[in-house]
């Protein structure tokens, strides 16, 4: 069964999993360590198993979406694409789907995050003078 609305993913639920596929990083940083330490956050705290992996690839490549370490790996640049498998195909699946699918794609709460974090770094290693 698969559930879309304008301007919104393709929800897949089939074999016990919700799913996202072709996810687009949207961040202009792409998934470094803050987004990604924002995302293992909201994955922390579904009950279930929450796999990304890049798209195109096998289910054997993923990794779980509760280690900053294993998201790092997929190397999650600005343009890549991502495919998101949420164990459960309940509403609160579909609800961190929905809220992973919007930070990682548009420059929403997670970018203005690393922007504020980015511009507070850049101020503090600027030269002074």
């Amino acid at each position: 069964m698969e559930t879309e609305n304008q301007g919104m993913p393709i929800i897949k639920r089939e074999d016990g999993y919700t799913t996202i596929e072709e996810v687009e990083i949207g961040l202009f940083y792409g998934l470094c360590t803050r987004p990604c330490c924002l995302i293992t956050k909201q994955c922390m705290h579904y009950q279930g198993e929450v796999r990304f992996r890049i798209a195109g690839t096998s289910a054997n490549e993923s990794v779980s979406g509760k280690s900053i370490m294993g998201l790092m790996t997929l190397e999650p640049y600005h343009g890549r694409k991502l495919t998101i498998n949420i164990e459960g195909i309940d509403e609160k699946a579909e609800e961190l789907a929905l809220r992973l699918y919007s930070g990682i794609t548009t420059r929403n709460i997670i970018d203005d995050y690393c922007s504020m974090y980015f511009n507070r770094l850049e101020r503090v290693n600027a030269p002074s003078g």
